[in-house]
Order: C-alpha cells, then sequence, then structure tokens
C-alpha cells in the first residue's frame, strides 16, 4: 500500500520497501513456463516446490486461522502432484542482479533476500549466481516463518 499497512497475509510488506517475485519456472523442455495464480491458490502462494525445485503440488505452511463457525481454516488445499515443471535458478541468479542494478539506478539497496534455504547454493552455483558478489550476502540464511519455495522476498532499503 502507498502508506505501508497491513497486507494479508505477510507478516512484512508493511513499509512499502518489500516486494515478492515468484520465481522463474521451467518445464521439461527447459521452456520457460508458470503455474496457475489464482484465489484458490492464494494466487500462487500455496504452490510448493520440493528441496530440488520440482514443482509439488499446493500446500500452506502457516498455522490455519481460526474463523468464528469455521473453526481453524487453511486459505488452500493440500495436493500432491508430480510434474516436470522446477525453479530455473540461473534466471533466478540473473534476476537478482538485474533488480541490483535497478535498484543502484534508484538511489535504492537492496538490504535482504529471502529465499528457501536449500535453494541458496542451488541459485549461487549458477554462472549468474557466481557473479553475485556482495548481493549474495543479503540472502537470510535462516529459516523465517514461511519457507519461500516459490517466490523471492525483496527488502530494499533508501540508500544512504
Amino acid at each position: 500500500w502507498r502508506a505501508g499497512g497491513r497486507l494479508w497475509p505477510h507478516a512484512s510488506h508493511r513499509q512499502g520497501l518489500s516486494v515478492d517475485i515468484f520465481l522463474p519456472l521451467l518445464d521439461a523442455q527447459r521452456a520457460p513456463t508458470g503455474l496457475s495464480h489464482q484465489p484458490w491458490n492464494l494466487w500462487g502462494y500455496c504452490q510448493t516446490f520440493d528441496t530440488t525445485g520440482r514443482y509439488a503440488g499446493t500446500r500452506w505452511e502457516a498455522p490455519p486461522r481460526s474463523l468464528p463457525l469455521l473453526g481453524a481454516v487453511s486459505p488452500c488445499f493440500a495436493s500432491t502432484e508430480a510434474s516436470s515443471v522446477h525453479i530455473d535458478f540461473e534466471e533466478a541468479a540473473r534476476l537478482l542482479l538485474a533488480i541490483e542494478h535497478a535498484a543502484h539506478r534508484h538511489r535504492v539497496e537492496i538490504r535482504a533476500i529471502i529465499l528457501a534455504p536449500e535453494y541458496l547454493a542451488r541459485v549461487s552455483s549458477t554462472p549468474a549466481g557466481r557473479q553475485l558478489g556482495k548481493l549474495a550476502d543479503k540472502f537470510v540464511r535462516r529459516p523465517v516463518w514461511i519457507r519461500h519455495d516459490e517466490h523471492l522476498h525483496i527488502e530494499l532499503a533508501l540508500a544512504k
């Protein structure tokens, strides 16, 4: 929101300096592809990927919310799915480099990048990932409340 404030279901994003970007995906032929972003999968946030980056279905990791009359409710239905769709870690690294370049032009800096911890080595080992330099230090290396396996969360700060 322009003036900040709560943005459900996010615990952050309150100051207008955070952005989520869904990870680039490839199909079995290594062509760019995408997945559904609909209300019933919480606009893509319920999509889940295994530790290698392969699409594995949908689920919500946070505790269910308690609603009157309904009780504990999750915002998406859990499913498992065998799929050849997988994360393009090389393109994710290129995306981060492009964001860093644009941020410097606009006097903004990347303060932190949240991504599933098991993906950090996969991003960093790609040709573009080896060019991340100090940007790789911005990865949050501890687990956070949601795994961030389907998207990058980028915290920005106004440059000093």
